[in-house]
């Protein structure tokens, strides 16, 4: 159970990173 949280937490931490407005190609998209 707790293996699988972390394997969640760490996929949404990659998305996060992956989406954040600081990316300039986001920055432009807006």
């Amino acid at each position: 159970m707790l293996t699988d949280w972390a394997s969640a937490s760490t996929e949404v931490a990659r998305f996060v990173a992956d989406n954040e407005p600081a990316h300039p190609r986001h920055q432009a998209a807006d």
